[in-house]
């Protein structure tokens, strides 16, 4: 701030206060230009010029005014006033960093009530034309507050004529004429803005991420979106409490400064809207998230029908033979269930067209298994009386609706798998099965087979190993 402090002008905040001998309320002439406080109560308020508009806030206790400002330029510091025993002075210093030094004014005769004449200067708002205002304008080579007239108001525009000559007319917008009120929502901004980042800080990823889905010209270094219902009822939660405090002990909170336009931290103007829509922003990630996994169930689908085709209809596996059976609906809610949860939270019902893709991939499935079912194929070239009674036992206990047609293995006996010394590690065979199932024109061919360990001695055990059988469907 204060280092290399020039006179400045200062702007006078003024709410018509009742004012005492020792008030801080008035316009001082300091070491560094003319200031302007207003105090009601123990609050302080006050502005000042340093290449722009500056604020100043503080506390009274007896005579003594501790405060803050903040400058055009960003620049922040701290500092305190005391007040003369007749109320006409005060000495004071200023700190800003490891930097510091006095302040002192006097205050300027007259000053402490309002002006009452026909001409005073309306810093209230609500102009009309013939109204006395100050104008933020470079009129004599550098910016200040210029005492000015109205003379025309055009859709926000506000003519105004400043100074003795009749050429000394300018075009200016609302907020470049001074407004009290707006001046103290800027010094109330700068009091609590410290605070409220602190206070959003925990909510941060959830509302810059909410942010950019609303609206994709908020820039976010990553959005993260709650794909699951905790994640989802945690986001959710977060925007409440935003709602809450941009509602309430924050309402009205704008930028400070020139924020960069798509940093949606630097708008706090724009969270209470962002929180507000969290519910439909929420339906959104949600929807995302269901479409995602979506993909990722078609994908699935979809490599099991290259297999199908690739492999004279073997590769169906479980999932493409239910399929086939007609229990589309049994495979469509077990790939949703993962989905419920979410969908819940936010209340969202899948429309038909999220469902596609994934239909689109149960319908070729569907196809390729037909297409690829041949006349007539053997379950397996070879016959072993004793495989085949340990298939049928096992086959009667498992799936006793499955009506065995043919089994078939593909040697006639054990193959017994050595170690390089020759001795046995286990023995295996393997086979398919031929088997019907009530409501199906197909026959379903299935893989099985069984291997033991050696133990010694010429005894082997057995040992039961997780098997997905290949299957296909058959026509005969």
């Amino acid at each position: 701030m204060l280092c290399l402090f020039h006179a400045s002008t200062l702007v006078l905040i003024a709410t018509s206060p009742v004012f005492a001998q020792d008030s801080f309320t008035g316009a001082w002439t300091t070491d560094f230009g003319m200031l302007t406080l207003t105090q009601s109560g123990a609050d302080v308020v006050g502005a000042y010029n340093y290449n722009g508009p500056a604020t100043l806030m503080g506390v009274v206790r007896g005579k003594l005014l501790t405060f803050t400002y903040k400058e055009a330029s960003g620049a922040m510091g701290k500092g305190e006033f005391t007040l003369a025993p007749d109320g006409k002075s005060f000495r004071g210093r200023w700190v800003s960093g490891s930097q510091m030094g006095a302040w002192n004014g006097k205050k300027q005769a007259g000053t402490g009530a309002a002006p009452t004449e026909s001409g005073a200067i309306n810093r209230s708002g609500s102009y009309k034309v013939g109204d006395r205002v100050e104008v933020w304008h470079n009129g004599n080579g550098t910016f200040e507050w210029m005492v000015s007239t109205i003379l025309e108001i055009n859709n926000g525009q506000y003519k105004v004529h400043y100074g003795g000559s009749q050429f000394n007319v300018t075009t200016v917008t609302e907020d470049k004429l001074r407004n009290e009120a707006r001046e103290k929502v800027k010094a109330d901004n700068v009091g609590k803005w410290p605070q409220l980042r602190q206070e959003i800080q925990p909510y941060r990823e959830t509302l810059e991420s909410f942010a950019r889905e609303l609206d994709e010209k908020w820039a976010v270094q990553s959005q993260v979106v709650p794909s699951s219902a905790e994640a989802m009822k945690k986001a959710l939660a977060d925007l409440t409490a935003v709602e809450v405090l941009m509602a309430g002990k924050y309402a009205g909170m704008t930028p400070l400064g020139t924020p960069v336009p798509n940093a949606v931290l630097e708008h706090p103007e724009a969270w209470l809207e962002i929180a507000k829509a969290r519910n439909t922003i929420a339906q959104r990630f949600a929807r995302k998230a269901a479409l995602a996994h979506l993909a990722r169930e078609t994908t699935a689908l979809q490599q099991i029908i290259q297999t199908v085709e690739n492999s004279d209809g073997f590769g169906l596996k479980l999932v493409g033979l239910e399929l086939v059976m007609g229990k589309r609906d049994t495979v469509k809610a077990r790939a949703l269930a993962p989905l419920t949860p979410l969908l819940e939270t936010v209340t969202l019902t899948l429309p038909d067209d999220a469902l596609a893709e994934w239909n689109a991939a149960t319908d070729a499935l569907v196809a390729t298994a037909k297409r690829k079912a041949t006349t007539t194929k053997p379950a397996g070239p070879h016959h072993n009386a004793t495989f085949e009674a340990q298939v049928r036992e096992a086959w009667a206990k498992g799936w006793p609706e499955r009506k065995i047609v043919r089994v078939g293995f593909s040697r006639a006996d054990w193959h017994v798998t050595t170690n390089a010394l020759g001795t046995p590690l286990y023995r295996s065979y393997g086979g398919m099965v031929q088997y019907r199932i009530a409501g199906l024109d197909y026959v379903i061919e299935a893989g099985v087979s069984r291997r033991e360990d050696y133990q010694g001695n010429g005894k082997y055990t057995y040992r039961p190993m997780p098997y997905e059988p290949e299957i296909r469907i058959v026509k005969i």
